[in-house]
């Protein structure tokens, strides 16, 4: 073989590859999915000590999930205020979660999250007092991708997973929402 065909069955070797690592890299970035979403559901938390009934929660989430179906979410609920024996009280979620999305069939999924929550529940009794609590958070959950873009999820989580007590403010919530991909 002469220099030029070397050169030659270099090149086209090395466009060859190039051409399958940018078809590699390509798919890797299609099965990256943002998404953005709603929920509504009920807040059980020891602030019922105040009150037995369970405050209405509503909030937004905010997630991208990676092509193993692995992803990040970030949520934010709020529950409504209710008048209890010892004054109105709400109660506050800020969390991050890494989640796992396991398909299952037909547009249905199982999903899992852990994290990290930020728990305050305030109650105002004469004067403003709140209960505060950061700590692990997990949850599970099912979904039904109505279309490609669109879909519902119901979902258990456990905040403050490490911590009990009177003190600390240990909520469950159980909701139900939508989310749009893109």
């Amino acid at each position: 073989m002469n220099t030029v065909s070397k050169t030659l069955l270099a090149v086209i070797t090395t466009a060859l590859c190039a051409t399958s690592a940018q078809a590699s890299f390509k798919s890797a970035v299609d099965a990256i999915t943002f998404h953005v979403g709603a929920k509504a559901g009920q807040v059980k938390s020891n602030a019922e000590k105040f009150d037995s009934e369970k405050p209405i929660s509503l909030g937004a989430n905010l997630g991208v999930t990676g092509p193993q179906h692995v992803g990040l979410e970030l949520d934010y609920l709020v529950s409504d205020k209710k008048e209890g024996k010892l004054g109105n009280y709400k109660t506050q979620v800020i969390g991050a979660y890494g989640t796992y999305t396991l398909p299952l069939i037909r547009g249905l999924y199982a999903k899992g999250k852990l994290g990290y929550a930020k728990t305050e529940v305030t109650v105002n009794d004469n004067k403003d007092a709140k209960i505060k609590n950061d700590g692990f958070a997990g949850g599970l959950g099912l979904g039904y991708h109505i279309s490609p873009k669109f879909a519902i999820e119901g979902e258990y989580s456990k905040l403050n997973l490490e911590k009990s007590g009177d003190e600390a403010p240990n909520s469950d919530l159980i909701t139900i929402g939508a989310r749009y991909q893109f």
